[in-house]
């Protein structure tokens, strides 16, 4: 069934939807007499565009989500609760900016320096909220398992033994910071990516045309957003990691932490303090949250822009969190001690099998 695009007469039309890629803008002189009918053909460009587009905008939530989280179902736990507290941020920046609405109006750019602080702030505040749950759960699995070995008071078998000892450390394999900061910022990332992409996506779904807007004249509307959901995607994840890290070396008591002499605001190589990895947090958040203004300050092409910008943001944040976050960071010290321990057994074992071997 063919589609038809109806332009009566004294009509001058701006279509900013390509239709079959080829027809972008079509004017129509005011001396037109008639009507004119441009007829198309329905292609699978729009769906093509908008599976790729939601593939390439969602690819840092789907390889983490089927890679890590499924296999583990306290993962699935930690995604969920990560995705709800950024629904809390999302609703806690809309109350900041709620009282400045009234006054300031839709299409003011003083919005922006009230949205973009206000959603930071929140974004941050919910992050360390959430890793905060987190660490106490993990005191009370920690005190729970301690409680088991001090109430059992027959000794058990071998066999026993190594079943017991085999699923605690799974457990603890999977309440390791490394492992739940992944799935955190999976599901943070993931609901970022749903109100930032999905919304667009939705409303382009079953449309005959390709969206363009002035702010990227040079591709469609689904490449651009699709993009930025890329970036921040993979960004939710780093500072989800530098948040378990800065929250784990906050408090010196706590498992993991750093010691008292330790300073938190320390800024050398493999000796972040905790302090310091939330205020990274911070300014490359807000970095990249200024980036995207560029669409809205700019009268054309921004994206060309700040996507530039945004993606050397990701590549920095990388960078900031290899440079200065060591590579043991992720497990406590009764898991380094345990991973140690284990470690000098298998050698030993090896060692004692290599001297029968011999003889």
């Amino acid at each position: 069934m063919n589609n038809q695009l109806t332009l009566s007469k004294d009509s001058f039309s701006n279509v900013w939807y390509k239709y079959d890629v080829y027809l972008l803008f079509a004017v129509i002189p005011n001396k037109c007499k008639k009507t004119i009918q441009i007829q198309f053909q329905p292609t699978m460009t729009t769906a093509a565009l908008s599976i790729g587009c939601l593939l390439i905008a969602f690819s840092p939530f789907f390889t983490f989500l089927f890679l890590l989280v499924f296999s583990k179902a306290q993962l699935t736990i930690v995604v969920t609760t990560s995705a709800f507290f950024f629904l809390c941020s999302s609703l806690l920046s809309s109350l900041i900016y709620l009282p400045f609405s009234s006054f300031l109006g839709t299409d003011s750019n003083w919005n922006l320096v009230i949205i973009i602080p206000s959603s930071v702030v929140s974004q941050t505040f919910l992050r360390c909220c959430f890793v905060h749950l987190y660490h106490r759960v993990e005191n009370v699995v920690k005190k729970s398992i301690d409680q088991e070995r001090l109430d059992s008071s027959s000794p058990p078998s071998e066999t026993e033994t190594n079943g017991h000892n085999d699923s605690k450390e799974k457990l603890r394999l999977e309440l390791n910071d490394k492992t739940c900061a992944l799935a955190a910022g999976c599901g943070f990332g993931g609901m970022h990516t749903i109100l930032l992409y999905g919304t667009l996506l939705a409303s382009e779904t079953g449309r005959k045309g390709t969206l363009y807007q002035s702010s990227c004249s040079v591709m469609p509307s689904l490449v651009n957003s699709a993009c930025m959901a890329f970036f921040f995607g993979i960004l939710d994840l780093i500072w989800m990691m530098l948040c378990f890290y800065g929250m784990r070396r906050l408090s010196p008591g706590m498992e993991g932490g750093l010691s008292e002499s330790t300073p938190q605001w320390s800024m050398k190589r493999n000796q972040l303090g905790g302090k310091a990895a939330l205020l990274i947090i911070v300014f490359q958040h807000l970095a990249a949250s200024l980036t995207t203004t560029t669409n809205q300050l700019m009268e054309k092409d921004g994206c060309l822009v700040s996507l530039p910008i945004l993606a050397f943001i990701v590549v920095l944040s990388l960078f900031t969190f290899i440079f200065y976050v060591p590579h043991n960071w992720y497990m406590p010290d009764t898991g380094r001690r345990n991973n140690t321990q284990h470690n000098h057994l298998v050698n030993s074992i090896g060692q004692e099998n290599v001297y029968l071997h011999e003889e």
